[in-house]
């Protein structure tokens, strides 16, 4: 595929995008954010609050969530999500 036709799909998905759907995945937020307690806590585990999750991820359409020092999420710890 050509850059030009890279170009055009990119522009012809955004051009179906509501605006809600592109300012939610121009958002970035921490994984605080969608656990369990005060953001700034100390954590050695992850305590998912799901409620949070599905409020940034369903109904904002969050584009993408950042890990944190301390503790970072496994492959597993997400699946409590499913």
């Amino acid at each position: 595929m050509e850059h030009n036709d890279i170009e055009i799909k990119v522009q012809q998905l955004i051009s179906q995008m509501t605006l809600k759907e592109k300012v939610g995945q121009m958002v970035n937020i921490g994984v605080p954010s969608i656990l369990k307690g005060s953001y700034w806590d100390t954590r050695d585990t992850i305590d998912f609050e799901k409620d949070a999750f599905k409020k940034f991820i369903i109904d904002y359409g969050i584009g993408s969530i950042h890990n944190t020092p301390g503790y970072t999420p496994s492959t597993e710890d997400w699946y409590v999500l499913l």
